[in-house]
């Protein structure tokens, strides 16, 4: 009986670390609710918005940034998003909040841990990006064509927690036609 319980408990383990660990998913969803990686700027221009700063800075670039006019909800709580296009596709969706709470990136990091699986924090990578050095925890998920990291930042009070989904080939092409 004892091993019969002890068997049920480890594939029972074993069984659901693997439906977690699915980066597939990743590259099947390519975004992140009605945000799908490689749609046309015209299936959002009616929702975004661009700052005068963000239109000067904008004015001669190739990637262009905006952010939705509206937050959105993620676990009850309110978040800003920004996207981006390059040849009005979009390449990359940012989701966004300033927090005093530790628990709300932990409870967005549970739920990416359960659909993409469990990843060791990136934050001593001395490769890591600049704009992210002052981040106490950085995760990564990578796809064959879909990149996806989840940072907290506490810098100072309130601190940020942002997860980001972009398009891996599309950034590729970007630096090929900047060089």
């Amino acid at each position: 009986m004892r091993t019969l319980l002890a068997t049920s408990v480890l594939v029972l383990f074993f069984s659901s670390n693997l439906l977690g660990q699915n980066i597939s998913e990743l590259e099947k969803k390519r975004g992140f609710r009605d945000f799908t990686l490689g749609q046309d700027f015209s299936m959002y221009k009616d929702r975004v918005w661009m700052t005068i700063a963000d239109e000067e800075q904008n004015k001669n670039k190739k990637v262009k940034e905006y952010s939705l006019k509206d937050e959105i909800k993620v676990k009850d709580l309110d978040f800003m998003v920004t996207l981006k296009f390059y040849q009005d596709k979009l390449i990359e969706v940012s989701v966004y909040r300033l927090t005093k709470n530790i628990n709300e990136f932990s409870s967005i990091k549970q739920s990416l841990f359960s659909l993409y699986g469990a990843v060791d924090n990136s934050h001593l990578d001395p490769n890591k990006p600049s704009d992210l050095r002052e981040c106490n925890e950085v995760f990564l998920w990578n796809s064959e064509s879909v990149g996806l990291e989840l940072v907290h930042c506490t810098k100072e009070e309130p601190f940020l927690v942002e997860f980001t989904i972009w398009d891996i080939k599309a950034n590729l092409k970007i630096l090929k036609d900047e060089f």
